[in-house]
This record gives structure tokens, C-alpha cells and sequence, in this order.
């Protein structure tokens, strides 16, 4: 059995997933995704013209979306077979606290190419999303330390990081409502970027736009990709789907990437028409006022809740290994241990955060 093989006394684990529905998947999806991506767009956008950049905004989009269905559909596979076997009296185990269930990546990874598959997929899945968990509380100490410098953002983003701790322990059936507040600031951060663009608010003289160059181009399509990444969440977003066929999760995909799209181009085309070639990495460092200020702090809400979605994985993927229950003394340990490592790599890094990208 795919479990028994990779951790005998995992599949003993008892636990009960809350599930979600294809609304709540969507919009964890949408949490995952949306964000920094409204502020580092627009300057990509500016490097590959308007015109191409806005293409390539939908064209990544539906890349996103098709290779997420894939995998969708890939999950939806092994559970047919594994329940197909359990039917047929085989060692199947398709529970709430089967290794499928709990590591779905590294179950799709084990069927593709075996054990050494599910182990690439692990490392690569936790890598991955511990190195973002850092990105966001490194992005949010900086974003505090304009808005407070009085403190440095390295004190902010170890106090956030351990602010956020307790909420590390939340089952994916149990944050969609962070992802709710995750939304809501990346919703208001377009909306004071539409507007910062639309009114006389103070911001950098317009410049002719750059000249195009393959460079530049390349550049801003891996920004425009980053834009819409975190597809290592969605396998297990699909677990907690309340009947996870790939019809209903690819309702949530489509609704989700629909969402980015339309808050991406929103925010990029205003900036561009209004700043040209003006436009920085950052686009709110092209404004100065209150405005710019609330959009710091939209951005920060976004990330530091964005973050607790970013660690479903991470944390299912450590339960299973080390056989921990739900909000037992052990899953505490678990995540204390995590949040310290980040908060280790936090201290260490400082503001080099380009090295964790």
C-alpha cells in the first residue's frame, strides 16, 4: 500500500477533515494566488507593452488554470483507483487519514514514478512553500518598517511570524475565513491602486515606456507567471473538496484564476497608462499620501493572512511524517519547530529576500 510504504504508522493517525465547497476552495485558491502579484505586475506589464503584456496576462492565466486542472484530474485518477481497489478487497485506503489524503502531491508524484517520484515532489513542495513563508513575513516586516520606522522591519517580521504561530494549527476546512480577510485587502489594494491612478493623487511624472528588448520581455512573463503560481497547495485543497470530482474543482479554478485575472489587469493597465515607463517594482513606491500608506497596510493583511493558507502543506505533509493528531502536544511541537525555523531564516536573511526567491 502506497501509505504503508512510505510511513507504516501514518495511516493510524485518527483525524477528521472539515471540507470545503467549491466557493471556499476558491476563494483559498484565490488567497494563495492574489497579492504581491498586484504590485509587481504593472512593471512587467511596462516591459512587455501594454498591449502584449496584457496577453500574456491572460495567456498565463489559462496556462495556470489547464495545468491545475491537470492535476485535478490527476488526484481524481488515484482516488478512483485506490477506492477501486479497496472494493475489490486490496489494501486501498482512501481515509481522512490516509497518506493520500494527507500528502496528495507526493501520492501523485509516488504513481508517476515511484517512491523516488513522491520524494522529489516532498522536498520540492516543502522547500517551496516554507521559503514563500518566509518571503511574506520578510515583505511584511519591510512593509511595516515604511509605514513605523521607528522599529526595523526585521523586528516586525519575527513579530508577526510568531503572532501568527497559533494559527499555524488550522486545518485547511478551517481557514477559509482568513482567506476571506486575505482577499478583502488584496480587493482594497486594486481599488486604492485604480484610484491613486484615476485621481490627481502625487506620483512620479509619466515616462515614455522602455523599449521592448527579448530581456525584458522574458522577464516580465516569469513576473506575470509568478503572478499566478501556488499550484503546490492545490492538491491539497482538492482533499478537503467536499465531493472532489474534477468537474467541481475545476469550477473553483476557473472562478479563482477569473478573479486574479480581472484584479491583475485592473491594477497593471491603470498604472501603466498613468506612469509609462515611470513605474517601479513596487507600484505603490510611486505614490506618495495616505492612500499609499493604506495600501501598505492592504498588502500586509493580504500576506500575513495569505501566509497561513501558504502552510497547509507544509503542515500536512509534517503531521503525516511525524504522526501527529490534531491540536495534540505534538502537532504544537511540530509547528513551534517550523515557526522557528522561519523565524531562525528571517534573522539570518534580513532584507536580502531576493536569495529566498
Amino acid at each position: 500500500m502506497l501509505g504503508d510504504e512510505l510511513l507504516p504508522a501514518a495511516d493510524q493517525v485518527p483525524r477528521k477533515e472539515v471540507k470545503n465547497g467549491v466557493v471556499q476552495t476558491a476563494l483559498l485558491i484565490i488567497a494563495n494566488c492574489a497579492g504581491a502579484g498586484i504590485l509587481s505586475l504593472p512593471k512587467a506589464m511596462n516591459q512587455s507593452g501594454l498591449v502584449t503584456g496584457s496577453i500574456l496576462v491572460v495567456c498565463a492565466a489559462i496556462l495556470s488554470a489547464y495545468t491545475a486542472d491537470v492535476l485535478g484530474r490527476c488526484y481524481s485518477l488515484i482516488e478512483r483507483r485506490k477506492k477501486g481497489t479497496e472494493l475489490a478487497g486490496a489494501d486501498g485506503d482512501v481515509s481522512e487519514n490516509s497518506y493520500f489524503t494527507r500528502s496528495p502531491y507526493a501520492a501523485i508524484g509516488w504513481e508517476a514514478a515511484g517512491s523516488a517520484g513522491a520524494a522529489a515532489v516532498t522536498v520540492a513542495q516543502v522547500l517551496t512553500q516554507f521559503c514563500v513563508l518566509v518571503l511574506f513575513f520578510l515583505i511584511s516586516g519591510i512593509n511595516l518598517n515604511k509605514l513605523l520606522p521607528q522599529h526595523s522591519s526585521l523586528f516586525f517580521s519575527l513579530t508577526c511570524a510568531g503572532a501568527l504561530a497559533p494559527l499555524m494549527l488550522l486545518r485547511p476546512g478551517h481557514v477559509w475565513g482568513t482567506a476571506i480577510l486575505a482577499i478583502l485587502a488584496s480587493v482594497i489594494l486594486v481599488i486604492v491602486v485604480v484610484i491613486l491612478c484615476a485621481t490627481d493623487a502625487p506620483h512620479d511624472p509619466y515616462t515614455p515606456p522602455p523599449q521592448i528588448t527579448f530581456s525584458t520581455f522574458g522577464s516580465a512573463f516569469g513576473v506575470i507567471l509568478f503572478g499566478f503560481g501556488g499550484h503546490a497547495i492545490l492538491p491539497a485543497l482538492q482533499a478537503t473538496l467536499h465531493d472532489p470530482t474534477p468537474a467541481r474543482f475545476r469550477q473553483a479554478i476557473f472562478g479563482s484564476f477569473g478573479v486574479c485575472t480581472a484584479m491583475y489587469l485592473a491594477s497593471s493597465i491603470s498604472s501603466v497608462r498613468t506612469l509609462g515607463g515611470a513605474v517601479g517594482s513596487d507600484i505603490l513606491t510611486n505614490f506618495s499620501g495616505p492612500i499609499d500608506s493604506f495600501g501598505l497596510v492592504a498588502v500586509t493583511v493580504h500576506l500575513l493572512f495569505a501566509a497561513v493558507t501558504v502552510h497547509i502543506p507544509l503542515g500536512q505533509i509534517m503531521d503525516h511524517y511525524f504522526c501527529a493528531t490534531d491540536f495534540s502536544v505534538r502537532q504544537v511541537a511540530i509547528r513551534a519547530t517550523t515557526m522557528g525555523c522561519v523565524a531562525l531564516l528571517i534573522w539570518a536573511i534580513g532584507t536580502h529576500f531576493f536569495c529566498v526567491m
